[in-house]
């Protein structure tokens, strides 16, 4: 972690769990005390009971999580990207945009993977199909789910 002296204000719900806090309160005797410590939870500010000063020292960064999978992805601004050989090689759609390394996509993160609209029509028609009574529909719907399959491409 980072124990930079650098003591940034922060109020008692701001605070997140693995923080490093410094809280600093004066004692009857009015002498300041400063305890520092890691939160454990949110809102944590090591005894409550007690009222002071809290400063934020360091708050960990998750790490970036980027695709490993080969594909069509769309990043936190709605840029699409293509991904290749495992997440090694990424190539920006756009007509300026080459290829990048993982260092320089992390900071389009996070990233949804993208799929055919084909393959999302199947996955609704399967969940519909589970939903649905198919006896109240006079021919069992199957009918009206082929039709539905046949308008989104789906043709397994």
């Amino acid at each position: 972690m980072n124990t930079s002296t650098v003591r940034t204000p922060i109020r008692r719900e701001d605070i997140r769990k693995g923080d490093l806090i410094r809280k600093e309160y004066t004692e009857r005797l009015r002498s300041t005390v400063a305890h520092e410590y890691v939160a454990e939870s949110d809102g944590d500010t090591a005894d409550p009971r007690t009222t002071g000063n809290f400063f934020l020292l360091d708050r960990p960064v998750a790490p970036v999580v980027l695709p490993t999978e080969t594909g069509i992805y769309m990043d936190a601004t709605g840029g699409i990207w293509s991904f290749q050989t495992n997440g090694n090689l990424a190539l920006k759609v756009e007509s300026s945009a080459g290829w990048f390394n993982d260092e320089h996509v992390a900071g389009f993160a996070p990233f949804t993977r993208l799929e055919p609209v084909a393959v999302t029509a199947e996955k609704v028609l399967n969940r519909v199909a589970k939903l649905v009574i198919f006896s109240l529909m006079g021919d069992g719907g199957e009918a009206d789910l082929k039709q539905i399959a046949a308008e989104f491409g789906v043709t397994s």
